[in-house]
């Protein structure tokens, strides 16, 4: 019904929701499915990642959406605060990885590889991605790490695709 529930995990009564407040079709349903979910680091707030490609922010005191962002032309897979809670970044099945800045509702950066997952470093200086080269091989890739602020690779390795291996962000 486009609400997300979220409960004291201590007593397991309700603590808030969000009312997506839409009168929709099935396909609009599926556009606004969430598919990543993440609180900041503050706890004031959340960002959700839907089938729409949208990013959203939401106050959990009063409920309210306070930013809306295109990220991305597919779903978007995985959301993840900065440590200092003035930036996501986002990664989706359009293989695009993003970095945004919330304060000012913009993108500041986008990683060059095909990416469906990545994550900050606790101190906020690097983001890491799994990476691969292209949808169709998205067994057979990479773990790169980026310096936030300069937007470089400092580190990357390579997972041949008959390897039987893999990871978790």
């Amino acid at each position: 019904d486009g609400t997300v529930w979220i409960w004291d995990a201590i007593t397991g009564n309700v603590f808030s929701t969000i009312q997506m407040n839409r009168t929709l079709d099935s396909r609009q349903a599926y556009d606004l499915e969430i598919w990543s979910i993440t609180w900041s680091p503050d706890e004031k707030f959340l960002a959700t990642g839907g089938g729409d490609g949208y990013i959203r922010v939401w106050e959990l005191e009063s409920g309210k959406q306070t930013i809306e962002l295109k990220g991305h032309d597919q779903v978007v897979t995985f959301l993840s605060w900065s440590p200092m809670g003035d930036h996501l970044v986002s990664a989706g099945a359009d293989g695009k990885a993003r970095i945004w800045n919330v304060k000012a509702d913009n993108m500041v950066l986008s990683l060059p590889y095909y990416s469906t997952t990545a994550k900050w470093s606790p101190d906020g200086t690097y983001i890491v991605a799994a990476a691969s080269p292209d949808a169709e091989n998205i067994f057979a890739g990479s773990v790169s790490v980026w310096n936030f602020k300069t937007g470089k690779l400092v580190f990357e390795t390579h997972v041949d695709k008959d390897e039987n291996w893999g990871w978790v962000l």
